[in-house]
């Protein structure tokens, strides 16, 4: 039989990469990588071929049984119908009828388990080729991506030597007449939000820092909502100046100061100034498994300290969300690299297993869960849901654990200051007229189809109360689409400080934003994927524009698309495998390539933990964006109609 004629030679080894060869040519990857994946694939060639031969001895024994058996001249057996066995002489067919119902019919226990083994195997074998085929076409399809913009690039204007000049000079200047401001978006918010919404008055020093020992003008149709008194509110400002002053941490004062970053972020991951670590229950707009970390009481002098000085949030790694913690981090350095400023401080922390099952125990019946959600994980309570979706998630991703000072397990997390007073964009002054789950917002930035609605030069949302969120909305697509986020729109995820006239809740740490309000990048967990970022307007005018329509997204942040394309520039690095060497650029190593400005600055800024963790091509497709981004511009300022009002300051 066939199965029987299966023999393991020591040529085997041969023929089972060779097999693997034959099942690789259906991905077509690179030779080298091809050679990796054949080596990969060996073990499991070589072991379906002994199973092959294990199985094809099996029925070569039965079909030698079954072949003794029909030499024999007579049977015992019973004719359907009757009950006494009847003795006679077989003819031919009725030995192939008896070979049939016997051997074929009739499979024995252990040969039916072999054949649910052999498809077992098989599709396990199906599986993990279609995985491979799965992870060689993203790889090509991300290559790809790479080849055509360098390609693109040498026909974009604001990338070409030698360009029109017209094109670099418009990149450098904004109309600040034109758009009635200069200064940037908070200067914008002062002259058109109303002092309703506005907080006490402090004084800024000139690298942005508010002095709380300034403040006037406590008392405001904000404050009256909080049902306290004014000295208690000057009271907690001086208390969060003293903690200010000693850890770096500022809530109060945003845009951030980077100045004081490093400071506050050694604070905030330093175990020894930790106090406990609290649960954050589910609601329906935040899914994912958070905590908060209290501090240990604060000393300031030798007669004062202060207690709870500071409020973290804490974001783990977790089944569905795998980078959510290094993303934080990635995501605050890329916002201090893009001179953005708006994500708080975020540093890499590593918090004990133990510690956490611990707060999980205290707290378990006192966290909100959402019934939806722990359905989604199969679980009955939050207990088991943290069960599920964290510790048997870590025990496989070990990858995300450490040893730390005390030679406890602990897991790699991200450490984020909580900032004060902050609200949901569509609840401020600020916000557009948004239906949910619409796409009708993206219609602000394509100026092409509003190119016949311009009122003193402007678009007509120039015109209107929500000037300053349309303006905010452009650049916060910007940040997003860099770092790739796919989880923000007006809706979700969108968030100011300050802004809300009443209705405000107040607890014993509760302090009211100074002077205007303003905007504040929060959660950027779901950042640094491969595909391109959902419910993004430009990466909807990108896609339209690799299908030969034109761009629907014309509106850019003149300073931050110049920072941009200042950090796509080369940094004079170039990459040898994982490490870089100082050379001249085009030296004589044609394998390497030149890294640019801000992936030299990346690695330079974050922890090698958080980066080892996001995958090095989802950090290329970084710079991938960024020159995306600069492409589109160049297109936009090239049409005449719209030229002048693409850049905003």
């Amino acid at each position: 039989m066939l199965w029987g004629n299966v023999r393991v030679a020591p040529r085997s080894c041969f023929t089972s990469f060779s097999l693997s060869l034959s099942l690789l040519r259906w991905v077509r990857p690179s030779l080298a990588v091809m050679c990796l994946w054949q080596l990969a694939l060996l073990p499991f060639c070589i072991a379906l071929r002994t199973f092959l031969f294990l199985f094809g001895t099996s029925v070569a024994s039965i079909a030698h049984i079954e072949r003794a058996e029909n030499s024999s001249s007579t049977r015992n057996i019973s004719i359907p119908g009757t009950t006494s066995p009847l003795f006679f002489r077989r003819s031919g067919k009725e030995r192939q009828y008896m070979r049939y119902s016997v051997v074929r019919t009739r499979p024995s226990r252990g040969r039916r388990l072999r054949h649910c083994v052999l498809i077992s195997f098989l599709a396990l074998l199906l599986m993990m080729l279609s995985l491979s085929i799965s992870f060689y076409n993203t790889r090509r399809s991300v290559d790809s991506l790479k080849m055509k913009l360098r390609e693109d690039a040498a026909g974009n204007p604001l990338l070409r030597e030698g360009a029109a000049q017209t094109a670099w000079r418009l990149l450098n200047t904004e109309n600040g007449s034109l758009w009635g401001y200069v200064g940037g978006i908070d200067s914008l918010i002062e002259k058109r939000v109303d002092r309703a919404y506005w907080g006490p008055t402090m004084f800024r020093s000139n690298e942005g820092t508010v002095n709380e020992s300034t403040v006037t003008n406590v008392v405001s149709e904000r404050f009256r909502s909080l049902n306290m008194s004014e000295a208690e509110m000057k009271r907690r400002y001086i208390r969060h100046q003293l903690v200010k002053e000693v850890t770096g941490c500022d809530s109060l004062s945003v845009p951030f100061n980077p100045l004081h970053d490093s400071r506050c972020i050694n604070f905030m991951t330093n175990s020894s100034n930790w106090l406990d670590v609290v649960p954050i229950g589910q609601n329906v707009d935040q899914r994912t498994i958070k905590f908060r970390l209290l501090f240990k009481p604060l000393r300031i002098n030798a007669s004062y300290s202060v207690e709870y000085p500071l409020e973290t949030f804490v974001k783990v790694p977790q089944k569905y969300f795998v980078l959510e913690a290094a993303s934080e981090v990635v995501a605050f350095n890329v916002d201090r690299l893009l001179l953005v400023n708006r994500v708080p401080p975020t540093g890499l922390g590593c918090l004990p297993l133990n510690t956490l099952r611990g707060s999980v125990n205290k707290y378990k019946h006192n966290t909100s869960t959402f019934k939806k959600f722990l359905q989604d994980s199969k679980a009955e309570n939050y207990e088991q849901w943290i069960e599920k979706d964290l510790f048997h998630f870590l025990r496989r991703a070990k990858h995300h654990l450490r040893k730390n000072g005390n030679n406890q397990t602990c897991v790699l997390v991200s450490i984020q200051l909580k900032i004060a007073d902050v609200v949901h964009f569509l609840e401020t002054p600020m916000r557009i007229p948004y239906r949910v789950f619409s796409d009708t917002w993206f219609d602000y930035f394509d100026l092409r189809a509003n190119v016949g609605e311009l009122e003193d030069g402007l678009p007509t949302f120039a015109h209107e109360r929500h000037y300053p969120g349309v303006l905010h909305l452009a650049a916060l697509a910007m940040f997003d689409y860099v770092i790739g986020n796919m989880d923000r729109s007006p809706f979700k995820n969108n968030f100011v400080v300050g802004g809300v006239a009443n209705q405000l809740v107040s607890d014993n740490t509760t302090l009211l934003h100074p002077n205007h309000p303003t905007f504040v990048y929060l959660d950027h967990g779901s950042s640094f994927r491969l595909r391109r970022p959902e419910r993004n307007p430009i990466a909807k005018s990108h896609i339209g524009f690799e299908n030969g329509k034109e761009d629907t997204f014309c509106l850019f942040r003149g300073p931050l698309l110049r920072r941009i394309q200042e950090l796509t520039g080369p940094s004079g690095e170039v990459t040898h495998g994982n490490k870089t060497k100082k050379e001249a650029y085009g030296a004589a190593h044609n394998h390497r390539s030149t890294e640019t400005l801000f992936t030299h600055m990346l690695r330079e800024r974050v922890p090698p933990e958080a980066y080892s963790v996001i995958d090095s091509s989802n950090l290329d497709l970084v710079v991938v964006r960024m020159k995306e981004l600069l492409a589109m511009a160049g297109r936009c300022l090239s049409d005449e109609r719209i030229r002048r009002t693409v850049l905003f300051p």
